[in-house]
């Protein structure tokens, strides 16, 4: 549990610095985004630097402190990740939710006087939560939307693999492998389930592979360094079986967050950061537009000038968010609209500027829906779908 707890600390620590501008280390030139309207956080920039510097500091702790500190270093990080991402939801990304679900169960274990005697049941709810991100990260990826979104794109990074980008069949076959290895985690039999530790290794190091050769989303390279590791560690020993504990409240509140939960965005009811669709191809995507004239630099930061799309006269939301912050922009069509609005702010003519929100459903065409300025600053509805 103590080696874990580093590790997961460890991997925190490494990408919390490489989107240091997403906490507050170092200039940032992409708003933040509160996650309710009725709870504006903005603290001054050396205020978020401290929380972020305190987050660190329990990081670090967990770290290379010895053990009888854990229980402190813990607790910190759960009061301090919540208020950083009340500031900005951006923050709140999939691998800091996940983080932090495992900072609460070892504050848990660390917590009890008794810790050293029976490790096995804290171990369960680990196992589960690890077998839950790859089922749901598996079964997310079967849908319409996948190759063309995301596949296409990885199987373009080499060469010998370009010509896989095009086929269905392999694109869902991903998906598929990739629940039935989270099955196989389940396994009681050492062997099997060794043989489906190698595939989830294989399938971390393929995607580390690609990543790295396409030198992109630093932010979640450790990620995949700690997942190998802690798949390892609890899955790889001959009594690493996964059992589930009836009786122990954590096992429940793992399988109720990462187990059930994640069925909701099969719906559309559930924001990606909590359904475990990592790489799924069907996030909510958003962009601003302007349909005369030259790219409104006087409305737009350096960097999203830098990314913006002048001859298609749009700039994603998303490649100004990564390119500023260094990851992903939160998807959700409200958020969208309610920060938008600063851009519509400074428009001359509100009915040629906007946003553009897509949906991508499962098994259906996507739809994109244009709300232009007028709109979103109270005036009449003029949506164009598109």
């Amino acid at each position: 549990m103590a080696l874990l707890a580093r590790i997961v600390s460890a991997s925190m620590l490494g990408q919390m610095v490489v989107s240091g501008p997403l906490w507050g280390l170092g200039p940032r030139d992409f708003p933040k985004w509160p996650p309710f309207e009725i709870l504006p956080l903005d603290f001054p920039d050396a205020v978020s630097f401290g929380l972020f510097a305190a987050a660190a500091a329990a990081l670090l702790a967990t770290t290379v402190l010895p053990v009888r500190f854990f229980r402190w270093t813990m607790g910190g990080l759960l009061v301090l990740l919540p208020v950083l991402v009340l500031e900005d939801v951006n923050r709140l990304q999939p691998w800091v939710y996940q983080d932090f679900l495992l900072f609460g169960l070892f504050f848990l274990f660390f917590a009890e006087k008794n810790w050293s005697a029976a490790p096995g049941n804290s171990l369960q709810p680990i196992r589960w939560l690890m077998v839950f991100t790859y089922l749901w990260s598996g079964l997310h990826k079967l849908n319409g939307h996948f190759r063309e979104n995301v596949f296409e794109w990885l199987t373009g990074i080499f060469p010998a693999t370009e010509p896989l980008g095009q086929s269905y069949t392999w694109a869902l076959g991903l998906g598929i492998a990739e629940a039935l290895f989270a099955l196989g985690l389940l396994l009681p039999f050492v062997w099997p389930r060794r043989g489906a530790l190698v595939g989830i290794l294989a399938m971390h190091l393929l995607i580390l592979a690609l990543l790295v050769r396409d030198n992109w989303n630093h932010v979640v390279w450790p990620w995949n360094l700690q997942m190998m590791a802690m798949a390892v560690l609890l899955f790889g020993p001959r009594g690493g079986s996964a059992r589930f504990r009836w009786r122990h409240a954590p096992q429940w509140v793992v399988t109720t967050l990462l187990g059930a939960l994640p069925a909701l965005y099969l719906l559309e009811k559930l924001p990606p950061a909590f359904s475990l669709c990592m790489y799924s191809g069907t996030n909510v995507e958003a962009l601003w537009y302007w349909e005369d004239g030259d790219m409104p630099r006087n409305c737009l930061s350096r960097t999203a000038q830098r990314v913006a799309r002048p001859d298609q006269k749009i700039l994603y939301l998303d490649e100004w968010s990564s390119a500023a912050l260094r990851v992903p922009v939160y998807a959700g069509p409200e958020l969208y609209k309610r920060f938008s609005k600063d851009f519509c702010a400074c428009a001359k003519d509100r009915m040629t500027r906007g946003l553009e929100i897509t949906w991508f459903p499962r098994w259906a065409e996507k739809r994109s829906v244009r709300i232009p300025c007028s709109e979103l600053a109270g005036g009449a509805p003029d949506q164009h779908i598109r």
